[in-house]
């Protein structure tokens, strides 16, 4: 009698033993399984504010290459505007001398 009750008391042991591990099992798994959704979460917002620091870099770029072909079509339109000033200062200058040379002959023919 005193065999059997060892055995049983063990018997008892080992179930409580093997509950106890798999509550522990459940507990770990329950845990692993909350961290790795924490991780993923924590992933996705790093993917999404990659992103947006992307996005705003391209607005950035997109912004000074606008800047810098404004510049650069003032800058072509202030020397087309040169050009021409010069154009006209040129065509006043030839109209001038070719007023000149008709008075001296007219000088001349008088």
């Amino acid at each position: 009698a005193h065999l059997i009750s060892d055995a049983v008391r063990a018997c008892f042991r080992w179930t409580v033993d093997v509950a106890l591990a798999l509550m522990t099992f459940q507990e770990l798994c329950a845990r692993t399984k909350q961290y790795k959704m924490e991780y993923e979460r924590e992933e996705a917002e790093k993917a999404r504010q990659e992103a947006e620091r992307e996005k705003e870099a391209k607005k950035a770029q997109e912004a000074t290459e606008h800047a810098q072909k404004k510049k650069d079509a003032d800058a072509m339109m202030e020397s087309l505007l040169a050009a021409e000033e010069k154009s006209k200062a040129k065509s006043a200058r030839k109209l001038e001398k070719a007023k000149a040379r008709k008075a001296q002959k007219k000088d001349a023919d008088a």
